[in-house]
């Protein structure tokens, strides 16, 4: 990652929240579900500056904001303001497509999937602290997308069970999918929801559960 100084702020403005700003440093583009607020006058094929809200203060929609942000490069809108907010719910691509990012970190967007699955730093030293063994059974509570199953899994070398849970169906296949993909064969993937997923005196039947690294 090669840090960069002297990139020109422009008067156009787009924020977007903390995640979405954490992508964009590690080589994402900005798509459109992350953008929370835009300059009232950007349109399609404008150069705007692009800011994470790092407390979440911004309101969705709004035209400008005064809040803490972190300036994160410059980049092209695909869109106008207006299309962006028009609620459409097929809008889920591209929204600022960054030309000048304060760091050139290169993208890893669908290199080597058969092999590689990439993680944030917490969700990665959740599966080690784990630190599942061969043979084990795991139940992965709130599994989606699977980056924690399929690691665990392999820790485990594929031998043993992990167990997988996500009360979304769509957000099941995906985790199924990638566990193919990644040639894993120990993961069992079912809908429903982890909350009721568990009886106490029923624990012991598992050797280990893997928590969410999101979770507070």
């Amino acid at each position: 990652m090669d840090g960069r100084k002297n990139i020109k702020q422009q008067p156009c403005e787009v924020i977007v929240g903390a995640q979405c700003g954490n992508a964009v440093l590690r080589g994402a583009h900005v798509y459109v579900p992350g953008i929370v607020s835009a300059s009232k006058f950007m349109k399609g094929g404008d150069v705007v500056s692009v800011y994470s809200d790092i407390k979440g203060k911004c309101k969705k929609g709004a035209k400008e904001f005064d809040g803490t942000k972190i300036f994160l490069g410059n980049g092209i809108s695909e869109l106008s303001r207006k299309e962006i907010f028009s609620r459409l719910p097929e809008l889920k691509g591209i929204g600022i497509r960054m030309t000048d990012p304060v760091y050139l970190s290169p993208s890893f967007d669908n290199v080597l999937p058969s092999y590689l699955f990439l993680q944030n730093l917490p969700s990665a030293v959740v599966s080690h602290v784990l630190d599942p063994q061969p043979g084990e059974k795991i139940l992965d509570l709130c599994a989606a997308p699977g980056g924690k199953t399929t690691h665990i899994a392999a820790l485990m070398h594929d031998q043993g069970e992990v167990i997988a849970l996500d009360k979304i169906s769509n957000k099941v296949e995906k985790i199924k999918q990638n566990a193919l993909l990644l040639g894993l064969n120990s993961i069992r993937a079912f809908c429903f929801d982890g909350t009721k997923a568990l009886k106490l005196d029923m624990v012991k039947d598992t050797d280990a559960e893997a928590p969410d690294a999101q979770a507070q």
